[in-house]
């Protein structure tokens, strides 16, 4: 089975701010299949990774990482909330890179927009 990841994203405007709220809907691999180097898949164009963790469901790390689902299965329904458009441009990159590196179908949907 070829790796794929699917992530849902819905923006909403709460106060006169956009927020977006982030939903992994399709993890194939995890754990130290996740990535090329076991745990981590690295989007270079954009200088963002994405990390399968030992314990943790999705997270956002920090500026620069997204913690897909972990080991453990009890974070997998996990609805993140971010406050950034140029991080949200950057997963949507990170996924399409890592949909586009572990597939040879280009036309593969790599993201998908809910709500």
């Amino acid at each position: 089975m070829r790796k794929h990841l699917k992530i849902g994203i819905k923006e909403v405007e709460v106060f006169g701010r956009k927020r977006w709220f982030i939903k992994i809907l399709e993890q194939t691999h995890r754990g130290d299949d996740f990535g090329d180097n076991e745990r981590d898949f690295h989007n270079r164009d954009y200088e963002f990774a994405m990390c399968s963790s030992e314990s943790e469901g999705s997270a956002i790390e920090d500026d620069n990482m997204f913690l897909v689902r972990g080991e453990t299965k009890y974070d997998d329904n996990n609805i993140l909330i971010c406050d950034s458009e140029d991080y949200i441009n950057r997963l949507k990159s990170a996924v399409r890179a890592y949909n586009k590196h572990f597939s040879s179908e280009e036309e593969k949907r790599d993201y998908e927009v809910v709500g």
